[in-house]
């Protein structure tokens, strides 16, 4: 066989490893021109770090060849080996090793560093770029992929009025500690759109029919309001927190104010980077009523 079909065969592990979800990392070990052993990465399956595609072909190998010298073998495997990987190759005594695919971040035969250079009592020849192509895209296919999953669907939310149904996903998310009694005492309250003789208005955020948290615009001046948002926890992470603090901006400006503030905690790296990123401005610091550390912002409409 040649050079690209036992690389073939070391691809074929590695989509065995594509297959349950670990890095699609193939090695397969050649004596007289025959595989005999092979292996794939198992990693998260097995719970440990040494379960590297080329550790466990090269632990098989040598419980085949009843020895841990591999000296008149070749390893072939379609990512270039980390430096524990490496360590176990030089000591297995391994003749020749057969790359696809080089890895710029933790390759050690001659990407970060290469370790078959240094003056150990055994330095495997090296062959690099055997189907590089082919060993390099099933790498980049499966982190393309894999970032996909890793993306929520974006969800357009809607704010309307809070009504006595949302009283138990609000008990479940953010009043725990209440009754249902008094949850809906607050909805009433919210519903008469004042809060200490001054407008107030609290609107249900909502994505896909559900409840996520709320917005609220509280008139601070005759010119300004102070805008809030709250998603609840396990919902974060899905835009809906900026498409929230968009929309009461918007519903400001529709309203005649000019400008609209935000307190923020200091420990709310969230909560400012959504800030910064919608153009508020910041205006300083200063402890709330309970002695928190708070940072003041402040969205101008221009004129």
């Amino acid at each position: 066989m040649s050079r690209e079909n036992f690389m073939r065969r070391a691809l074929a592990c590695a989509e065995k490893a594509k297959a349950l979800g670990e890095i699609p990392v193939g090695a397969v070990i050649v004596r007289d021109g025959k595989v005999i052993a092979s292996g794939y990465n198992r990693r998260e399956r097995g719970k440990s770090a040494l379960l590297h595609a080329e550790m466990i072909a090269l632990h098989r190998a040598c419980k085949r060849v009843g020895s841990w010298r591999l000296s008149d073998c070749d390893l072939y495997v379609t990512l270039e080996p980390c430096p524990m990987c490496t360590g176990a190759i030089i000591n297995a005594r391994i003749a020749h090793v057969y790359i696809g695919a080089m890895d710029p971040k933790a390759g050690c035969m001659g990407s970060v560093c290469d370790l078959t250079k240094q003056p150990f009592n055994h330095q495997p020849v090296v062959d690099c770029g055997i189907l590089e192509q082919e060993c390099s895209g099933i790498l980049s296919d499966f982190f393309r992929d894999l970032r996909n999953e890793k993306k929520p669907e974006i969800k357009a939310i809607s704010l309307r009025p809070f009504t006595q149904d949302d009283v138990p996903a609000l008990k479940q998310y953010l009043y725990a500690k209440r009754s249902e009694k008094s949850i809906r005492a607050i909805v009433d309250q919210w519903n008469t759109r004042l809060l200490e003789g001054r407008y107030s208005e609290t609107f249900a955020v909502v994505a896909e029919d559900t409840l996520a948290g709320y917005a609220r615009l509280t008139e601070t001046s005759r010119d300004s309001v102070q805008g809030e948002v709250l998603i609840f926890s396990h919902l974060r992470g899905r835009t809906y927190g900026g498409q929230a603090v968009r929309r009461i901006l918007a519903l400001a400006k529709e309203r005649g104010y000019s400008s609209v503030t935000a307190c923020v905690r200091t420990s709310g790296v969230a909560a400012r980077r959504l800030c910064d990123s919608v153009g508020f401005v910041l205006c300083g610091e200063r402890l709330s009523e309970k002695g928190t550390p708070r940072f003041d912002f402040k969205y101008s409409f221009k004129e």
